[in-house]
């Protein structure tokens, strides 16, 4: 069986709070291979399936999503699936494993959701679609759980920014925040702003080569102002690092990458305990196999603090994590686990999967950190039948443990997201492949009592692909 490793994504903040269990989403695995809702406990253990989405159950390939936690229940997109095949809304409730689609996309209102649902300040759903709307650009959508109304917002195009592929930010204002991959004056995406009271949609940037183009991740806001990474242009056409100001709405291009420095940013960044922002490269450095980076909002300033090597992992994933104070904890998709120490500047290998008899390889997730104090996580593939596993690491101690093998058919396999925990410690993830149908499952897993529950299994009616995982 696979173990698929439910990396814990201590990397990722795609994940539900203020439930008492990790909850996440597979873009594939459960009964028909649509992928699954899945639970695991606050520490991260005991993972299960709760849902596997399947052809009877509306909706199906959640990606790039995590799941959101209001009143109890957790909602969440899938790509697929529904009336239309176009992705639906779906609810589900934790206490009673019961699946509800709300609502499906049908091409005019949006199809093909990539991002996660945000809570807005109305207390209203809001995301995403990369497609469908009026150019098939993708659509800004307000869902309503008072009414059950699903209401297309905004309509993406070529000139006013197309294609996004994340999650919209909340302002304190009130208003949504977020990036587009290309469209705008310059086919090189836009930031932009949009106030759900006035229903007012304001570009605030428009991305060209110079100045860095094609946004990738989410955007970081702190201190008033807001912080991202362009995956190409800038000087040297290898992306950069830009902030932009919420008062001023001056945008600036901060830091250039290319050689030494880095280049092709991937993931989005995080604020240390230290106040500095750190992120990751996939190419570039001194191997060219990508860079671990700081940089000082400050002083303007970013500096190399790691070149990844083939022996000591590369093609790290995901956003990084502090596990406690001065030390960051990352995956790199080469299978290894490794940490960063702030202070000494030393870059520590933990551990390498490939290394593990039977321990997963191929990590597409990220890391959580568990109320045990232990991580875990996913693997995509790897373990006893090659279909991933879920596992759990001990920093302490360093050491790595195999908690469950994924096996496709009953399980689900090939999970490629994020563990979310939940306040009873349970952690919850989903497969994009396997169940029944093939389309993957949503499962439920305790740390503490190593059981494994398959909560659903995917269907084309529910929703397949589920990529991103739970919150």
């Amino acid at each position: 069986m696979k173990i698929l490793l439910l990396l814990v994504a201590i990397v990722a903040s795609q994940y539900c709070i203020g439930q008492d269990s990790m909850w996440g989403m597979t873009s594939g695995g459960g009964r028909d291979g649509l992928g699954v809702i899945f639970k695991t406990d606050a520490n991260g253990l005991n993972p299960s399936a709760e849902m596997a989405f399947t052809s009877e159950a509306p909706g199906a390939v959640p990606l790039n999503t995590t799941l959101c936690p209001l009143n109890g229940k957790l909602y969440g997109l899938t790509s697929e699936g529904g009336s239309h095949n176009r992705g639906v809304i779906f609810e589900f409730d934790p206490a009673s494993s019961v699946y509800k689609p709300l609502q499906s996309f049908q091409g005019p209102n949006g199809s093909a959701p990539r991002g996660s649902l945000i809570v807005g300040a109305n207390g209203k759903l809001y995301g995403m679609t990369s497609a469908g709307g009026n150019t098939d650009d993708g659509v800004l959508f307000e869902y309503d759980l008072s009414t059950n109304e699903l209401n297309k917002k905004f309509d993406f195009s070529s000139t006013q920014g197309a294609i996004p592929h994340g999650s919209l930010t909340l302002s304190s204002t009130g208003s949504l925040l977020g990036l587009t991959y290309s469209g705008g004056e310059n086919g090189r995406g836009v930031l932009f702003e949009y106030n759900p009271i006035t229903n007012d949609y304001v570009i605030l940037h428009q991305f060209e080569i110079l100045s860095g183009g094609h946004p990738k991740g989410d955007l970081l806001l702190t201190n008033g102002k807001l912080y991202g990474l362009t995956y190409m242009g800038g000087l040297n056409g290898k992306g950069v690092i830009f902030q932009f100001d919420l008062s001023t709405k001056d945008y600036s291009a901060i830091q250039e990458f290319g050689g030494d420095i880095g280049e092709y940013p991937e993931g989005s960044l995080i604020q240390a305990s230290n106040g500095l922002l750190y992120g990751n490269t996939q190419a570039g450095g001194d191997s060219g196999n990508g860079v671990l980076f700081e940089f000082n909002p400050e002083l303007g300033v970013a500096s190399k603090m790691y070149d990844y090597t083939y022996s000591t992992g590369y093609n790290a994933i995901g956003k990084l994590t502090e596990a406690q104070p001065g030390k960051l904890i990352g995956l790199a998709r080469s299978g290894v686990i490794y940490e960063y120490d702030l202070l000494s500047g030393i870059y520590s290998a933990k551990i390498n999967l490939n290394n593990v008899a039977g321990g997963g390889s191929a990590p597409l997730g990220g890391l959580i950190l568990h109320t045990d104090n232990k991580y875990y996580g996913l693997t995509s593939a790897g373990g006893s039948e090659n279909a991933g596993v879920i596992f759990e690491y001990q920093l302490s101690s360093n050491t790595y443990n195999k908690l469950l093998d994924f096996n496709r058919i009953i399980n689900g396999g090939g999970p490629r997201s994020k563990l979310v925990q939940a306040e009873t410690g349970k952690l919850y993830g989903m497969t994009p492949k396997g169940g029944a149908h093939g389309l993957g499952t949503i499962f439920e897993f305790d740390p503490y009592t190593r059981e494994f529950h398959k909560k659903l299994i995917l269907m084309d009616s529910m929703g397949r692909r589920q990529t991103v995982g739970l919150y």
